[in-house]
């Protein structure tokens, strides 16, 4: 598979310990920006008696919706240049864009409806881990390999 020799993108050595191994990419602020969004899941998750319409649900859900954005952008910086096919960059980056118009259809959700938490959950879980699993783990292929 393809490694660019210019490539500013380097495996890290010691990936964020929270982040279970399989689901490493091993670039250090792709991988911390995944702790991030899984710990915004697991916060979510902590609160068992927090509706998806409450304060303080809203409050982490804005939250990952700053995050999201913010990663895709990065993420996408580094699908772009590291040599992964051109059709599997446009698959990542239309899954990216599925993720943000389902954000936007759950808060629209959340305005006018009451959708079940375990719903919610599930959803956002699935945007973190599927993600992850189905598109960033590919990223590792591209990368160069550690010394």
């Amino acid at each position: 598979m393809p490694v660019p020799s210019n490539s500013q993108h380097t495996r890290e050595a010691q990936p964020p310990a929270a982040i279970d191994l399989p689901l490493r990419i091993g670039v250090a602020s792709i991988d911390n920006e995944h702790l991030r969004l899984f710990e915004l899941l697991r916060r979510l998750k902590a609160m068992p008696g927090a509706a998806p319409n409450s304060n303080v649900f809203t409050e982490i859900l804005c939250r990952l919706g700053i995050e999201l954005p913010a990663h895709f952008r990065a993420e996408e910086e580094i699908i772009r240049s590291c040599g992964m096919p051109a059709a599997q960059v446009q698959e990542h980056l239309e899954a990216h864009t599925e993720i943000i118009s389902q954000f936007a259809e759950l808060n629209l959700e959340l305005m006018y409806h009451n959708p079940l938490r375990a719903d919610v959950l599930r959803m956002i879980g699935g945007w973190v881990t599927n993600h992850i699993s189905l598109h960033d783990l590919l990223i590792k292929d591209y990368l160069p390999t550690p010394p």
